[in-house]
């Protein structure tokens, strides 16, 4: 194994936003802001090596294409980041709306669950892990926790699995995100909890020549109910 320690910091500045005379609107929704941030975060990588590869054998008939495992291959067997992101501006330009959900593109592309009701300082915490288990098997697991809110912000686990033509996966997605504006407006704003798991089978690839099918659902476990589901076959 060999282990490697990325550490990062991200400084970044954006200003006259709401200079609204200034910027080509294209529609009424607009999720660009001042911002004045920095993000930083760490990244640790674990790479493995077989200590005895596999050979690279040629068949009868040709070259047989290679394993993943055959020859001298270092694999980026486990990769963890950890980041959070600081706001020198803490209403971004005054853009923030108090007691309301407030999504812009700098905590978007940071997080994908809303957590702005305020003026805040801080975005929570992040975790991203992903793990290639074997040749065949792969996890990811993406956590966020709210420092400020003194909860967890969404946990997403998702397994997926290949062997030859068959595949599967597995997910499982929890949300503690901000809600509409309430009604009344004066009421504090509310807080949605999704949990779902999704499941997937399938045979076959988009390219390959022949049958190929494949069938997914997901499944409201709040509400122990079926939310969708979809088969395709080509």
């Amino acid at each position: 194994l060999r282990h490697n320690i990325e550490p990062e910091i991200n400084y970044r500045y954006v200003a006259r936003i709401n200079k609204f005379n200034h910027v080509p609107r294209f529609d009424p929704v607009d999720i660009y802001s001042d911002t004045n941030e920095v993000g930083y975060g760490v990244t640790q990588r674990l790479f493995r090596k077989q200590l005895h590869p596999k050979p690279c054998v040629k068949i009868i008939a040709g070259v047989r294409p290679p394993s993943k495992d055959c020859g001298e291959v270092s694999r980026d067997w486990l990769s963890w980041f950890v980041g959070q992101k600081y706001f020198a501006d803490s209403t971004f330009g005054n853009a923030v709306i108090p007691g309301r959900r407030n999504v812009f593109a700098t905590t978007l592309d940071f997080s994908g669950v809303a957590y702005i009701t305020s003026p805040r300082s801080v975005s929570p915490v992040i975790s991203r892990l992903r793990v290639n288990t074997s040749t065949n098997t792969d996890l990811e697991w993406d956590f966020d926790y709210d420092t400020k809110a003194g909860r967890i912000a969404a946990s997403n686990i998702f397994a997926n699995y290949r062997r030859g033509n068959f595949f599967s996966s597995f997910g499982h997605s929890m949300l503690n995100a901000v809600g509409e504006t309430p009604e009344p407006p004066s009421q504090p704003v509310n807080v949605v909890n999704y949990n779902q798991m999704q499941l997937l089978l399938g045979y076959g690839a988009l390219t390959k020549p022949g049958l190929s099918a494949a069938a997914s659902g997901g499944f409201d476990l709040n509400l122990h109910s079926l939310e969708y589901a979809g088969v395709q076959a080509t």
